[in-house]
Order: structure tokens, then C-alpha cells, then sequence
């Protein structure tokens, strides 16, 4: 199932909204977006999100589905 996602980085003030399917490895995204969307440069070595929603620390090597992750979340980039 397609799902609408927002990614923040907010050390560089950067947002993108997308769509994903939701059985796809949040790292395999990071991967795409960080060939396609240069403010995101070095994004494929973020080992974990946060949940801006309730603050949940999430593995990118999980999917979205796995992580329960659902439409119209917003996932905050962790520094490792």
C-alpha cells in the first residue's frame, strides 16, 4: 500500500513529502533520496528515525509497514 511520508532533517531545515510503499526498507528510500535531492546528502548513512508523532526511535533497516508507520507521518533524521 502507497503511503505519504514528510522526512525532516532539521539541522539543515530541509523537509521532502513522498510517497512509499509501505513493504519498502525505509534505508532503500534514503538510498533514492539521497541520489535525487542534494540538500539530503548523506542521508543513506542514518541508521535510525524519530517518530515525530510520539517520539518513537525506529530502525531504517525495518519498513514502513514493520515500523508502523503510516500515512501522513513525519520522520525526523537522527545524527548517528
Amino acid at each position: 500500500m502507497k503511503i505519504a511520508i514528510s522526512i525532516t532533517d532539521t539541522t539543515a531545515l530541509v523537509s521532502v513529502d513522498i510517497m512509499v510503499n509501505d513493504e519498502q526498507k525505509i534505508e532503500t528510500t534514503f538510498n533514492v533520496l539521497e541520489e535525487s535531492v542534494p540538500e539530503l546528502s548523506g542521508i543513506s548513512n542514518i541508521k535510525k528515525v524519530r517518530l515525530k508523532e510520539n517520539g518513537r526511535i525506529i530502525a531504517t533497516s525495518l519498513t514502513y509497514k514493520e515500523a508502523d508507520i503510516f500515512n501522513g507521518a513525519d520522520l525526523l533524521l537522527m545524527q548517528n
